[in-house]
């Protein structure tokens, strides 16, 4: 999840991928490390699976594996109706994916969080992740990427008058990356040229509400009367990374939450400014940052699904959550699915320097799109701090693949709430959403991140194994609804 300066409470409601996530008073127990077992047999989960897919987390051999919660075996419930395959008269490869291995994940995660650390974006220990990842995926039978690109970092932006608390918000991708100042000038609407003209704009910094036309529709109304700088109170009070497709933005855009406006209301008329604010990481003072993505695929495969996290976490903390939680879900999860004739639909990424404002999946939107793969790509998976917080577990995206998720968790016992309806919280499914493709995402409220004490030993494991389960469901369900050839471990309809 997106940066959170510990220095700047403020910063608290902005670049978290849960704006409404807090700290928690009671953190959750630490998992207890069971004595290694050297003379035990291997784990079902283990022994069922085929030889090629019997693989050790790299440099992780001699680890005593993190089992604090045993593996939640999935019900014994008849699978679902295997999709039609592309080549109905090979049958070379199962139609039905392996179990999720929590095992697995966990090792990953502890490797990681554990024996890299914290692995803040374009420093060398996010580089040794990134190899890391790549090297899992490779010994998988994927063909692995390792994706280098250059981010703009998304630093906060504050609109500051006088003396008072200032304002803190996101500035639009696509917008001028200037500093501005002009009275603050408020209009009662959503930014037509109408509603501007109605106000003394030239020079201004406008504040308009979000809805019915676009970000960059509104800076361009705003820029054409004059205005030095536009905020946009959104509509949920939650952060919100804006997307501006429109050219020819000059000036500033920079979205605030709707508690924004009972502190903006009484500053009108006051001269204003907009700039950004620092975020306190060396490696983000040059606002550029050299990052990587990792982008697995099946050889020869065509991505259909891609089921990614990142792989990045803030300086302070060694991202036991946030998010070497997800990162190794998804390695896993391509675990289950290798070798089986869904293999070539799917696709698995490890996002770098999402903790400076979701930029390794915007630049990976960006690859596939220059290589003519977005397009091709139906449906996002995103997982990010899995390994932590409350219950009921938050569905969020798209509302057809939340309904899909919802009737598999009460198949598999696992208590969810569909907040599909409400704004995404800014993680990195929101480029892919932003691009009209369909996401779903995972998210406990109130998690333990951007804090020392998000490591390993402060995982919640069974949290983290209900939502890998939920979601290795989930991937089977869509891949059949794509006619991806698959045996679904569980019936797909929804209730």
């Amino acid at each position: 999840m997106p940066l959170r300066p510990l220095l700047l409470p403020a910063l608290l409601l902005l670049i978290t991928a849960a704006a409404a996530c807090t700290q928690p008073q009671d953190q959750p127990a630490p998992p207890t490390e069971p004595q290694a077992q050297p003379d035990a047999a291997p784990s079902q989960t283990q022994s069922e699976q085929p030889a090629q897919n019997r693989q050790p987390a790299p440099d992780q051999q001699n680890d005593a594996q993190p089992n604090q919660q045993a593996s939640t075996p999935e019900p014994e419930t008849s699978p679902g109706t295997p999709a039609p395959a592309a080549n109905s008269d090979d049958h070379t490869l199962p139609l039905a994916p392996q179990p999720y291995d929590h095992d697995f994940a966990l090792s990953i995660a502890r490797h990681l969080a554990v024996e890299i650390g914290p692995r803040p974006a374009g420093r060398p220990a996010e580089t040794q992740a990134a190899e890391y990842l790549a090297r899992t995926f490779r010994e998988l039978g994927y063909d692995a990427q390792i994706i280098p690109f250059t981010g703009t970092v998304r630093s906060p932006w504050f609109a500051r008058f006088g003396a008072n608390r200032p304002v803190v918000g996101l500035l639009a991708q696509g917008a001028a990356h200037a500093p501005a100042s002009g009275p603050l000038v408020l209009i009662d609407g959503i930014g037509t040229p109408e509603e501007i003209a109605a106000a003394n704009p030239a020079g201004a910094i406008l504040v308009v509400d979000r809805g019915r036309i676009t970000f960059g529709r509104k800076a361009l109304n705003a820029q054409a009367a004059g205005a030095a700088g536009l905020i946009v109170i959104n509509r949920e009070d939650r952060p919100i990374i804006a997307l501006i497709e429109e050219d020819g933005i000059d000036i500033p855009v920079v979205i605030v939450p709707s508690s924004a406006r009972d502190d903006l209301a009484p500053a009108a008329g006051r001269t204003a400014s907009l700039a950004p604010q620092p975020t306190g990481d060396p490696s983000a003072q040059s606002n550029t940052v050299d990052s990587a993505n990792v982008l697995a695929a099946w050889p020869d495969g065509d991505c259909r699904i891609l089921i990614g996290g990142h792989y990045d976490s803030v300086p302070v903390a060694p991202g036991g959550n946030d998010n070497a939680s997800g990162t190794a879900a998804v390695a896993a999860l391509a675990r289950a699915f290798a070798g089986t004739a869904a293999a070539p639909g799917l696709c698995f990424a490890a996002f770098g320097a999402e903790e400076l404002g979701l930029l390794g999946s915007d630049a990976l939107v960006g690859h596939l799109r220059q290589n003519d793969r977005l397009a091709r790509i139906a449906a996002m998976i995103n997982l990010d701090a899995i390994g932590g917080g409350d219950r009921p577990i938050q569905l969020v995206g798209s509302a057809d693949l939340a309904a899909i998720a919802d009737g598999l968790a009460a198949r598999l016992g696992i208590s969810v709430q569909d907040s599909s309806a409400a704004a995404s919280p800014a993680s990195d499914h929101l480029p892919f959403e932003q691009r009209g493709i369909r996401v779903l995402a995972f998210f406990a409220p109130n998690p333990i991140i951007h804090v020392p004490t998000d490591t390993y030993d402060n995982l919640d494991s069974a949290l983290m194994n209900d939502i890998a389960r939920l979601a290795h469901a989930a991937i089977a369900c869509i891949a059949a609804d794509l006619q991806i050839p698959i045996q679904t471990p569980l019936p797909c309809e929804s209730d």
